[in-house]
């Protein structure tokens, strides 16, 4: 479930930051401010037999964090760095005795993003990395959580012949590592679902200790002229993309094409003031090529003089 940023830290200047993916779907992509300081609880806790739990943390304590972001001279920079506190969880026993586990280590997170414009803002070029770093000492964490998580990004847009062509894209790497009981819970989270038994191309394994992945995009728009708009585009979702310990990625194993193109006349008639008619197809297939999203749509639509 995606829930926006309230926070006025993470709100202000960080629009510089965000790398939005095809990865990320339904949300930011590689960088979720919300990552940070998260809300704890109560089923992330191993509560023991006829016991139950007597104080927990609502939500993590940022220790302190660093934002710069700003523009200057065609470039666009910003840099977010944050220190997150250990969190413990007082239990009481089905004996009376009282006992304290942890349920969020101490962590640092990263976010470092640089753009550069040519041509008047035609043209851009950019990159993004992040970074968290947990201290895992206690050991109750090293079966649910990544050690280390890791990604990196590029993407580009070039606009062309009087700005009525656009072409753009982006392409990202993922690594995250643990233990084999984390990495294992990460291979069958929803976003992944390795163990599904009608994926043939995808299994469990419970010895890896660390995943690598990908996704990348390319479009080419028609966004000007008189009459003909359109785009085509394609991207790919490897199944070990992982970023969801700073970003927000809900699927993986994609492969996606699609295509739209538009015929309008803008120009008022005798009876219409504009019409339009378009026709819009995509096809989703997952690695192994099973079928996940197909349609295909024609529709139109017209102004009256009157504004009907």
């Amino acid at each position: 479930t995606f829930y926006p940023e309230k926070r006025p830290f993470f709100i202000e200047g960080t629009q510089i930051i965000h790398f939005t993916t095809f990865g990320g779907d339904f949300g930011p992509g590689m960088f979720y401010s919300r990552r940070i300081g998260r809300a704890l609880g109560a089923d992330e806790v191993n509560v023991p037999e006829n016991g139950r739990i007597e104080d927990l943390p609502q939500q993590t304590t940022i220790l302190g964090a660093a934002k710069m972001s700003g523009k200057t001279a065609g470039w666009s920079l910003g840099i977010l760095e944050a220190v997150t506190a250990r969190e413990d969880v007082r239990m009481l026993a089905g004996d009376g005795s009282t006992e304290r586990t942890t349920v969020e280590p101490l962590a640092n997170y990263f976010v470092g993003r640089a753009r550069r414009e040519y041509r008047g803002g035609q043209s851009l070029l950019g990159g993004i990395v992040t970074a968290v770093n947990r201290d895992l000492s206690p050991d109750e964490t090293r079966t649910a959580l990544h050690e280390g998580a890791y990604a990196g990004g590029i993407d580009f847009r070039h606009e062309f012949r009087n700005r009525s062509w656009l072409i753009l894209g982006d392409a990202q790497l993922s690594h995250v590592r643990g233990s084999t009981a984390a990495i294992t819970a990460t291979q069958r989270r929803s976003n992944h679902y390795f163990q599904r038994p009608d994926a043939d191309h995808l299994e469990v394994d419970t010895l890896v200790t660390a995943l690598t992945g990908y996704s990348a995009t390319l479009s080419l728009v028609k966004q000007g002229g008189q009459h003909w708009r359109g785009f085509v585009g394609a991207g790919v979702v490897s199944p070990k993309y992982e970023v969801n310990d700073l970003g927000f990625a809900s699927r993986t194993d994609r492969r996606d094409v699609q295509a739209s193109l538009t015929y309008l006349q803008q120009r008022p008639g005798h009876t219409w003031r504009r019409w339009d008619i378009s026709a819009q197809g995509r096809s989703e297939h997952n690695y192994d090529w099973q079928s996940i999203y197909n349609f295909a749509i024609l529709k139109a639509t017209a102004q009256t003089l009157g504004y009907w």
